[in-house]
C-alpha cells in the first residue's frame, strides 16, 4: 500500500512541473535587443512576467530567440510586430541556452 501510495504522490508532483514549461501565459513584451560579436548574432526578449520555467539563472530577465534559423528569423519579425502594436503574446519557452537563459520556440500572438 505504502508503495502504490510513493507512486501516486511522485506522479501528482510530476504533473503539477509539466505546465510550468513549454507555452505561458499571455504577456506583453517590454524589450527586445540584438547582440553579438559579427560571427553569430543572439536576440534576446524581455516579458513583463520574466518566465523562467526551466530554471534557468535566477536573473534570467531576457529570452533568447535563436536568429541563425528561419524560425528564428520569423520569431524576430512577429516580436517587432507586437512589439510596435503592443499586443498581447504568449511565448512557449523550451531549456536554456549556453548563457543560461530560456530559449524561445515559438510565440502565440492574441487579438485583443
Amino acid at each position: 500500500m505504502n508503495k502504490k501510495w510513493l507512486i501516486a504522490m511522485a506522479l501528482l508532483a510530476l504533473s503539477n512541473l509539466s505546465p510550468a514549461a513549454g507555452w505561458q501565459d499571455s504577456q506583453t513584451i517590454t524589450e527586445y535587443f540584438i547582440d553579438g560579436d559579427g560571427k553569430s548574432d543572439r536576440l534576446y526578449v524581455a516579458f513583463d512576467q520574466s518566465p523562467n520555467p526551466y530554471g534557468c539563472r535566477s536573473d534570467a530577465h531576457y529570452a533568447r530567440v535563436d536568429s541563425e534559423t528561419p524560425k528564428g528569423k520569423y520569431l524576430f519579425s512577429i516580436i517587432l510586430s507586437a512589439h510596435a502594436s503592443q499586443q498581447v503574446v504568449a511565448p512557449k519557452l523550451e531549456d536554456c541556452d549556453d548563457l543560461e537563459r530560456p530559449i524561445v520556440t515559438g510565440l502565440r500572438v492574441t487579438a485583443d
